[in-house]
């Protein structure tokens, strides 16, 4: 599984960051900087600010994906908006972690969740671990304690949420999201003969992608769209009192 997650954040590396595509089914990661009037906002898409038109009600500083398309006199309007997990709202939440690195820790650790918690732990205890890093450390532990690795990292500068479940012993759960890319849910079922991988997504585009990409010899591999995909553990769902 961990070779499709690789491959996964590399196709997410091909959508563009910083330009703005108009009319396609690829997804723009949106973020809402004002209310205009009615239903028009002003959003910032990349490194571009302009004015559109939503007939869902967005809310000002949160972040979405969605597709936009400019119609007859030049209207920028709004499709097909996912409202991103809450941890989104703050760049601080997210660790500057190598990447290749935490998947090859997941790979070949027999017992991540153990190893994890401990380096967690040795993190929080550091005097030099700011309070937003603290934080992020504190909700990655009470996921653990649901039997939930939860990792908010920055791939290559960019937002990257990577969630894994283990339901039994052959049940494998994970949910990513990536900034231009949209959410990724899915499962992993694996025996001695056979490893079947099912991944969930919400976008055309990244149907697409997803579906020519990720044929393997040696696994069986289904892509299918879908209306919801939810994340494995909700920050946002925790009411935590930090003092400091």
């Amino acid at each position: 599984m961990i070779r499709q997650i690789k491959r996964v954040a590399k196709i997410s590396k091909q959508s563009p960051c910083s330009e703005v595509t108009f009319n396609t089914n690829l997804p723009l990661s949106i973020i809402v900087l004002e209310k205009l009037y009615q239903n028009h906002y002003k959003l910032l898409i990349g490194n571009k600010e302009l004015k559109a038109k939503s007939n869902r009600t967005l809310g000002v500083d949160k972040e979405y994906w969605g597709i936009l398309q400019e119609n007859k006199g030049d209207i920028l309007n709004l499709s097909h908006l996912i409202q991103k997990p809450e941890i989104y709202n703050s760049s601080l939440a997210f660790l500057d972690i190598e990447f290749d690195l935490l998947l090859k820790l997941l790979e070949d650790d027999p017992t991540p969740i153990q190893t994890l918690k401990k380096q967690i732990v040795q993190k929080m205890l550091d005097t030099q671990t700011s309070k937003e890093e603290f934080l992020t450390l504190t909700y990655m532990l009470l996921a653990q304690n649901q039997g939930i690795i939860h990792f908010p990292i920055l791939f290559e500068g960019k937002k990257t949420l990577l969630q894994f479940e283990k339901k039994d012993y052959q049940t494998t759960m994970f949910y990513l999201a990536f900034e231009n890319f949209g959410p990724v849910g899915g499962t992993m079922q694996q025996n001695a003969q056979t490893t079947n991988i099912s991944f969930e997504v919400m976008f055309d585009k990244s149907y697409q992608r997803l579906q020519k990409e990720l044929q393997q010899n040696d696994m069986q591999i289904a892509v299918s769209l879908t209306d919801m995909i939810l994340p494995l553990f909700d920050s946002s769902d925790v009411l935590l009192d930090i003092k400091g």
